[in-house]
């Protein structure tokens, strides 16, 4: 079915000519079946990847024939649905073809299936720099001549396409096009490069991507936009893992009616039972994550950027610093993750004295500044009121988990299921006394 779609696309098109409505509203329709065929292959190939057993459904020749039909289509198309939903498809022969069935002439179609997704670049670049074309004069004079190059759609698409294929594929143009697409600031655009940034330093590699990460990551935290902003913030976790080469591509099963999705799949975070990897912070920039970290300063109208980040916070608590927030929805994020900052996972159970608990060198801090704030309770003070009404509820948690791992169960475990689970390896360990017994007298002091 694939192959005859494809050969009817380019009869259609013709040499030179243009694709009448009726042609592109047939093949409009015929490129979406195409793309939930080809999402169909790519999850079936990926169920059986890296075992004795090899599903290969797109062979070279098919390729090659599948890539000039669409180069024929997109080039001559004015119908901007067509070409949104090419790019979907181009997504799912890179994840298919490029990925988990790489061939000998991959690599070479690949080249081609990131051109058509940077068309709308190469008009303003003098150089493709490492892209390999057969004739790139062609591929800069459809550039200057598509009307649907300014589409923001079109654009935002492009950049997901750019940023799933293999590194090897012209990774500096890729890079070069990202910051041309982040100097336009497009409303629609910058939160997919926000979303996508972390997929993209996963596959050029932690050191391509560092070169871009200071201006990626500057560019989308001071956007004006909150729906940047908040992508950024939901896409910091999976950042980290990249840059500690910790992660690894994963095709999520797509409900009706979607495309196919990919994600990043942390070894760690996803599977911290099997793990044993030790987890090296050091190669993490303390700049990143302080750019990050300073979100937690925003005002309440973008309480959903806060919880984004205080839900990684575990994932950078070698820089972590805890600021209070008066917030429900902000306290209970940090309710979530204060207990495997404070009690690292891995410790043997604690005896019925709490007191010989072990505690993190950042949970310790953490105990010591909650100490603090409830110290400063004032009960003439409305808003000190307020935090320390967070700080206990906070507490309170902590408590519950202590008692988890004593042996009780309860709804507030943050066993190795739990969403929140950190990555191992985090926390350096240390026996303290004070700050977990000083919690044990907030809570019984009556405070509130």
């Amino acid at each position: 079915m694939l192959s005859e779609a494809f050969c009817k696309w380019c009869d259609s098109g013709g040499s030179g000519g243009s694709v009448g409505m009726e042609v592109e509203v047939r093949a409009t329709t015929e490129v979406v079946a195409s793309v939930r065929s080809v999402a169909t292959a790519a999850a079936a190939a990926s169920s059986v990847s890296g075992g004795q057993t090899l599903l290969q459904f797109f062979p070279d020749a098919w390729l090659t024939t599948a890539t000039d039909s669409l180069l024929t289509v997109i080039t001559m198309s004015k119908d901007i649905s067509l070409v949104l939903h090419l790019l979907d498809l181009f997504w799912g022969l890179i994840w298919t073809c490029s990925i988990i069935e790489p061939g000998s002439s991959a690599c070479h179609l690949a080249h081609t299936w990131l051109a058509l997704a940077t068309l709308p670049w190469m008009v303003t670049e003098v150089k493709l720099m490492d892209l390999k074309l057969v004739n790139a004069r062609q591929f800069t004079h459809w550039s200057a001549k598509l009307k649907w190059n300014e589409d923001v759609r079109v654009k935002s698409k492009s950049i997901r396409v750019i940023a799933v294929l293999p590194g090897n594929v012209a990774p500096r143009w890729r890079c070069q096009v990202v910051r041309a697409a982040l100097s336009e600031r497009e409303a629609q655009v910058m939160p997919q490069i926000a979303t996508c940034f972390p997929l993209m330093v996963q596959q050029v590699g932690s050191e391509g991507g560092q070169q871009l990460m200071g201006e990626a990551v500057g560019a989308v935290i001071n956007s004006p936009d909150t729906a940047t902003v908040r992508a950024a913030a939901h896409s910091f976790r999976q950042l980290l893992c990249a840059l500690l080469h910790l992660t690894s591509l994963r095709i999520d099963k797509c409900k009706e009616n979607e495309n196919t999705a990919i994600s990043l799949h942390c070894t760690v975070c996803n599977d911290p039972l099997s793990s044993s990897k030790t987890v090296n912070l050091q190669r993490v920039d303390p700049t990143l994550v302080s750019h990050f970290l300073e979100l937690l300063r925003l005002s309440n109208d973008a309480v959903v950027v806060v919880v984004a980040v205080v839900e990684s916070l575990p994932g950078a608590a070698e820089y972590l610093f805890l600021l209070s927030h008066p917030d429900k929805s902000v306290v209970s994020a940090l309710a979530g993750n204060i207990g495997i900052l404070v009690c690292p996972p891995g410790q043997p159970p604690p005896s019925q004295d709490s007191k010989n608990l072990i505690v993190s060198k950042e949970g310790e801090a953490i105990l010591l500044h909650l100490n603090d704030i409830v110290k400063e309770y004032n009960p003439n003070d409305s808003t000190t009121t307020q935090t320390v009404l967070a700080v206990l509820e906070v507490l309170h948690h902590l408590v519950n988990v202590a008692g988890d791992m004593s042996g009780d169960t309860g709804q507030d475990s943050l066993g190795p299921g739990s969403p929140h689970y950190p990555c191992p390896g985090l926390y350096s360990t240390h026996h303290t006394q004070g700050p977990l017994h000083q919690t044990q007298t907030l809570l019984s002091s009556g405070i509130v």
